[in-house]
């Protein structure tokens, strides 16, 4: 790109062999002139934006100018102009997954500078506005590449008009089924890889248009050797081996599979998962003060908030604990009782469910507080109460149940 050279515009006076100062009669290249004095009096951009579109995506040009006036050795009025580029690339590409439940959908916007370039008093940096988007299992990003001149002659700095990008919208996307592929390794052996065909767009407004911005990722997932798992489907599960007491239970989650093969065959397959736990605790309580006997029960029920932790990952299965909280609030304290159970997930990559479960049901408190007396001290008399709480709560065939008592002291007036 070239821009009007100030030689141009200067007085005929100070013009030597039939060229202006700026420019050498014997060479091409030339020197800048020292600028006294300059200002700028006029800006504009081109609304004529020139698109050239292609499979790797769009290119953008349009003009730039803005209009100076000035003193170096003579005075001069010059139109600057350069021509600045916009390039929005689509993405092409191909990406192995651990799996294709691609979980939720983050998206961000970021700010890079790349680079510039000299031309004249102009430096046209090259920016290039990010938009990322993620995902459980992969990630990706489209780069809206920009340039922005500044003109600067040492008296008067100004970034020129440009034509910004405006409104990124995402248009979702599709998931396509493509076929595998065995590929053969260096050791002989033949690997499965299933394939899904990944298609994304992003809309993008510019210089009065919008512009589509296109990803078409292949998303490749390792099956494992030939002959490898191609579906799985559920057929049928249930709970065994289930043992009792009265503060936890423990029992076998199983599931039943029917698997097609790489190699065109099909089977089924039961996957188990043993030492799956349900367990409610109680905690220690020391004595407490109130102000009054007058105690009443609000409210009751599990806290919202809960903390899922990956403990095991046997074949092709996630094992899961999962801690809460079962509360009971009194008019003047709350008590809380750990609660824990378990979840197991079959995945494969390709199908994910939940494997059978028990979950505590129908929990619920009893409380007692009972008067034992009433006692004289040197300093403050006092009332004596002793506190009970049993919780109760099903898990599956059995009652589990968690205690706590403390002692409850109501002072009266001397």
């Amino acid at each position: 790109m070239k821009t009007n050279k100030f030689m141009q515009f200067m007085a005929a006076a100070v013009v030597v062999c039939g060229m202006s100062v700026l420019t050498s009669c014997e060479k091409d290249d030339y020197e800048l002139p020292e600028v006294i004095e300059s200002e700028v009096y006029d800006t504009g951009v081109s609304p004529e934006v020139t698109a050239q579109s292609g499979t790797e995506g769009t290119k953008l040009s349009y003009e730039s100018w803005i209009m100076v006036k000035g003193i170096t050795r003579a005075n001069f009025d010059n139109k600057v102009s350069v021509t600045l580029n916009n390039r929005f690339n689509n993405v092409d590409s191909t990406i192995e997954v651990g799996s294709f439940n691609l979980g939720k959908c983050k998206t961000e916007l970021g700010y890079e500078r790349r680079g510039s370039r000299q031309q004249d008093f102009v430096t046209v940096e090259d920016s290039v506005l990010v938009y990322k988007v993620t995902f459980d299992v992969f990630s990706f990003s489209y780069d809206l590449y920009h340039e922005i001149g500044i003109y600067d002659d040492g008296i008067t700095r100004q970034t020129m008009p440009y034509h910004p990008i405006r409104n990124v919208r995402d248009n979702g996307y599709t998931l396509t089924d493509l076929d595998f592929v065995i590929e053969d390794k260096e050791n002989g052996e033949k690997v499965v890889y299933l394939r899904k065909r990944f298609d994304h767009s992003i809309s993008v407004d510019f210089g009065g248009e919008t512009y589509e911005v296109k990803a078409k990722i292949v998303l490749k997932l390792y099956a494992g050797l030939h002959p490898a798992i191609l579906s799985s489907k559920l057929v049928t599960g249930g709970i065994k081996d289930v043992k009792n007491d009265l503060w936890t239970s423990s029992y076998t989650s199983w599931v039943e599979v029917e698997h097609t093969y790489s190699d065109g065959t099909s089977g089924r397959k039961t996957y188990s998962v043993e030492q799956m736990r349900g367990e409610i605790e109680s905690t220690i309580q020391s004595y407490k003060i109130l102000p009054n006997a007058d105690l009443k029960l609000k409210k009751a029920g599990f806290a919202e908030s809960m903390v899922r932790d990956t403990v095991g990952l046997p074949e092709r299965m996630v094992v899961c604990q999962i801690r809460r909280q079962y509360e009971v609030e009194y008019n003047h304290f709350k008590l809380t009782y750990p609660v824990s159970e378990y979840e197991a997930y079959y995945d494969d990559g390709l199908t994910r469910f939940e494997m059978p479960s028990l979950k505590y049901e129908n929990v619920f408190e009893k409380h007692e507080l009972r008067y034992v007396g009433e006692y004289k001290g040197d300093e403050r008399d006092y009332l004596e109460y002793y506190f009970t709480q049993e919780i109760y709560g099903t898990f599956g065939s059995a009652t589990h149940e968690a205690s706590e008592s403390f002692q409850v002291i109501v002072y009266t007036e001397n």
